[in-house]
């Protein structure tokens, strides 16, 4: 399934700091190239879902093989520069600022893997998973209550949801869709539809799991249009239709403990990508893609001995992952597989054994703090950060993020492979960026700030730059936790702390630094890797959450999922209002002087909320073996992905 809005978006226009010192590109000389058909990719973190608009399954482990499975209007080069893709379509503004249209045009001739024709029809799922006034007239239910709607997307809550004007106007060819807006839309290129196979899930409501005819596929994707049209005019019979095709998309694209096999389900694997899932085994946690014949619906792949078989093997162990690159059992990696791994790949890249690109990443990590239910929790958050403790929650948030280590963590990771490395002070926008300087100056982490803690004012900063700093501001963090626990110290850490981390090495060893210096102020923190975590961002049973936000576009109001009371990325239960008023003028047409000033002030607030801090840019390792051809990055998910038609051996 492809996803149309559901990754991270951050706004920079180019990512240039931290670039790595010693890593560059390492020509490889092609080895016994011929004889070699499939390329194995070594990851750290599980895949687990086709569906990456669920925003349980919204990771870029998820997004990179989603991209080779799927694809669509657009997709941004190793630049990032946002590139339309005409293989599949076109798609241009028909109507001016008001009351602004957007039309969109499949190209004819492209099926779907099954022989399916692709059409316009293919594009109106992506408006059930968008719109919430569509999905509360089509008796789906309102996505923003408790209850949800029967597509549980990540779709819902962003610009397109709060200006869409009704339905897409199909063409009468069934070739085209015209999406009405009732103001212009600032990043209108890439809020647009996605195809999805809809005959497959008209078919699997039915029962379904084996290929059908195409006479039974035609059928279908004209029950889906029925279903579409007359659920929005109130039919009760589809609404109950369209309510089962959700409860399908929702749940049955997803593997999280299943293996899977494509010739016992086929329709799952069905799609327009380059390659096709073949197959899922979890208890190796390898992902099998093999060529789809019928693609055409982008870039050609390489006439010269193409990748005909894509195997992604998942090892959490960054350690592991560089050892099997180095013994031949991966042929790609990207990732952060902590300092030894990256010591070991500079080593074999300085003796030529692989090929090495660094650079700039725009995956960036970042720790999150819960003050509220995680949506579709069914319990109440009433841990130590909780706002509903009012200033105490507010005062323990506070102190938590001014004990944490990100001067410690950043220096362990990214100093010894560029001595220049500097912390990350924005979660709205990356150095590089026309906006960074004008945000950092706003957003209250890189200014000096004041607490009052027993009548006395104490003084600190966020931007910690030494260790002296760091010990500084522990000891403010301590004076906090003990307004409400006097007896707390470095020994007697009365605040229990559950911190939700992967099993990714670089965070294992963080984690261990932040046990560290959290207990300096009181905080217990717990040290242990959770599995699948990524979907159990919502679970009120992690109080601090620190992963990564990995760019998949540029856009001016890409924050906005995150930090939206309503947003579809706000696992944490952040609320404030005065915010949320800040976060819909990002939607809106602005200079470039409004935005970096709309995001200053809503990087503020939330700093005052003491929600959330970035701790650093990861930097970007690209690692390649021997007679691997056209690998190359971008900043921008799926990073190394990008190019898929161009690799060969």
């Amino acid at each position: 399934m492809k996803a149309t809005r559901v990754s991270r978006a951050l706004a920079l226009t180019a990512a240039t700091a931290l670039a790595l010192t010693g890593l560059a590109t390492v020509a490889i000389a092609p080895a016994d190239a011929a004889a070699k058909s499939t390329l194995i990719i070594g990851d750290g973190l599980g895949w687990s879902s086709l569906n990456t608009a669920n925003p349980d399954e919204n990771s870029a482990v998820n997004a990179d093989v989603a991209y080779l499975t799927s694809q669509g209007f657009w997709y941004y080069d190793s630049a990032p520069k946002l590139t339309r893709n005409t293989y599949f379509g076109t798609y241009d503004i028909v109507k001016g600022t008001k009351d602004f249209e957007v039309k969109y045009v499949v190209k004819a001739g492209q099926t779907w893997s099954d022989g399916t024709p692709i059409d316009a029809v293919d594009l109106l799922l992506s408006h059930v998973i968008s719109s919430s006034g569509y999905s509360v007239k089509a008796g789906l239910g309102d996505p923003s209550s408790e209850a949800g709607s029967a597509f549980y997307s990540g779709g819902y809550g962003g610009s397109y949801d709060h200006s869409i004007v009704g339905n897409p106007t199909l063409s009468a060819d069934h070739m085209s869709v015209t999406l009405h807006y009732s103001k212009f839309q600032p990043d209108w290129e890439v809020q647009g539809p996605g195809a999805s196979p809809v005959h497959t899930l008209e078919a699997m409501a039915d029962g379904k799991t084996a290929l059908q005819s195409a006479a039974a596929n035609k059928a279908y994707k004209a029950k889906f249009l029925a279903d579409f049209t007359n659920a929005y005019k109130g039919d009760k019979a589809a609404q109950t239709r369209l309510a089962a095709i959700g409860k399908i998309w929702t749940n049955d694209y997803n593997f999280d403990s299943a293996a899977y096999d494509s010739a016992a389900k086929p329709l799952i694997a069905v799609s327009n990508g380059a390659y096709l899932l073949k197959s899922y085994n979890n208890s190796t946690q390898t992902v099998t893609l093999t060529q789809n014949p019928k693609y055409t619906s982008g870039h050609p792949l390489s006439k010269v001995n193409p990748v005909k078989t894509i195997v992604f093997k998942y090892v959490q162990d960054g350690t592991a992952s560089v050892q099997a690159l180095q013994n031949g059992d991966i042929n790609l990696y990207q990732g952060a597989p902590g300092a030894a791994g990256y010591s070991t790949l500079q080593s074999l890249a300085s003796n030529k054994s692989i090929g090495l690109l660094g650079g700039t990443s725009g995956t960036y990590e970042h720790i999150d703090l819960r003050t509220g239910n995680g949506p579709g929790t069914t319990d109440d958050y009433n841990g130590p950060f909780a706002s509903s403790h009012g200033q105490k929650g507010k005062d323990l948030r506070l102190a938590f993020l001014l004990a944490f280590p990100r001067y410690a963590t950043m220096t362990n990771q990214l100093k010894p492979f560029n001595s220049k490395a500097t912390l990350l002070n924005s979660n709205f926008t990356l150095p590089g960026s026309v906006y960074y300087k004008s945000v950092t100056a706003k957003n209250g982490i890189t200014t000096a700030q004041s607490v009052t803690i027993g009548g006395k004012k104490y003084s600190y900063n966020f931007n910690v730059t030494s260790d002296a700093q760091q010990t500084a501001n522990e000891a403010i963090a301590l004076k906090l936790v003990q307004k409400y626990y006097p007896t707390a110290s470095a020994t007697n850490t009365p605040v229990k702390i559950n911190l939700l981390r992967s099993g990714r090495q670089m965070r294992v060893e963080n984690n261990a630094v932040i046990v560290q210096h959290e207990a300096n102020a009181g905080f217990e923190v717990s040290n242990a890797t959770t599995a699948n975590w990524s979907n159990r961002l919502s679970e009120n049973q992690f109080d601090a959450e620190e992963f990564a936000w990995v760019l998949n576009s540029v856009t001016q109001d890409g924050s906005n999922a995150n930090y939206l009371s309503d947003g579809a990325n706000n696992h944490t239960g952040w609320y404030d209002t005065a915010l949320d008023n800040i976060l819909h003028k990002l939607e809106n047409k602005a200079t470039p002087a409004q935005i970096g000033t709309l995001m200053g002030q809503a990087e503020n607030l939330i700093t005052q909320n003491a929600w959330t801090l970035p701790i650093y840019q990861w930097p970007q390792v690209t690692a390649f073996s021997k007679g691997l051809v056209g690998v190359k990055a971008t900043p921008i998910s799926p990073t190394y992905a990008w190019n898929y038609w161009e690799w060969h051996f």
